[in-house]
Formats: structure tokens, sequence, C-alpha cells
């Protein structure tokens, strides 16, 4: 594929990501755009590029999959750097960081069958949900309605949240 063509892909994801991220109400600056765009077409086969740019439908529908999921990894990654605040610990660093916000989308159902995408809370409140959670006994995942109440999905953010439903059991 030459360079053109993977410019002229990167632009159609470019394009598509802001109308993504105003659904699933994950705001992203124009740097975390380009970084959205870059790490979508990482995982695109030079064919499917050049499908995406022609607007075939498979070739799109991959690339509606990998946006959503890409914003998904976003918000948990703010979500548990807010809790690393909040908690005043370091949070995890570069890899590992990654791959917690990743273990954590890879623990719910981001889409429903239908196609609709989640729509986040502000990453403040989920955290708040997460703690009110915690407080009212050992329950400790999260939980979380998709959009049209179709379907429902529970999860946790990385091992720490265990840790914490046991602080808070004993305080």
């Amino acid at each position: 594929m030459s360079r053109d063509a993977y410019s002229a892909a990167l632009d159609v994801v470019r394009l598509a990501v802001p109308d993504f991220a105003e659904r699933k109400n994950v705001p992203v600056t124009d740097a975390e755009r380009d970084a959205v765009a870059g790490t979508v077409l990482e995982s695109f086969h030079p064919r499917e590029l050049r499908d995406l740019v022609q607007a075939r439908p498979d070739a799109v529908a991959l690339a509606a999959n990998a946006i959503s999921r890409t914003l998904d990894i976003l918000l948990a990654i703010r979500v548990i750097l807010l809790m690393a605040h909040l908690e005043d610990r370091e949070p995890p660093a570069g890899g590992a960081l990654l791959a917690e916000a990743e273990d954590t989308v890879d623990r719910l159902v981001a889409n429903d069958l239908d196609g609709v995408f989640q729509r986040w809370d502000d990453p403040m409140e989920i955290v708040r949900q997460h703690y009110a959670r915690l407080s009212r006994g050992p329950k400790p995942f999260l939980s979380m309605t998709l959009a049209q109440g179709k379907a429902h999905a529970s999860f946790a953010f990385g091992d720490r949240t265990n840790e914490i439903a046991r602080e808070v059991r004993d305080a």
C-alpha cells in the first residue's frame, strides 16, 4: 500500500473518531484523536486499508469496532489514573497501565448485539459509583447498563479492586 493510501485511510479514521467519542462520551483532544486513529490502523492489513478508503462495509465495520475498543481503553486508562490519584498511590507505568486497561475492557461488554455503543459516564462518576458499591459491602465489581438497557456488564479495575474491597470491610 502506498503512503498516500495509508494517509487517506488515516484521514478517514481521524474524521470518524470525534463522532464515536461523542457517542461514547469519551472526549478526546486532537492529539488523542490522532493517537486513536494510528492505533486503529496498526491492526489493519494493507488490503483492509484500501477497503476502508473505498468504504467497503466489512472494512468500515472493522474500523468502527477498533475505534470503539480503543476509546474504551482510553476511558479505562483515565479511570485507573484517577483511582490511583485518589488513593494517593503510583499508577501503573506505561505498558502495565495499558495492559490493565485492556484487561478491564476485555472483561466487559462494550457493545450490544445491535451495534449500540456504550455511552460512558464521566470518569469521576465511574469512580464514585465504584467506591459507593464497595461501601455497601464486598461487591468488588462496577456495574454498568448498556444503552437502551439491552445488556448489563460488571467489571473491576485490575487486581486493586479486590484489595480495596478488603480495606473497606476491615475499616
